[in-house]
């Protein structure tokens, strides 16, 4: 599951959460 958080993305699996955020 891919939740969107102000410019930021949570990608969570299998009760991970991997934090992706992107730099202009």
């Amino acid at each position: 599951m891919l939740i969107r958080s102000e410019g930021r993305d949570y990608e969570v699996q299998d009760g991970d959460v991997c934090f992706f955020k992107f730099s202009p």
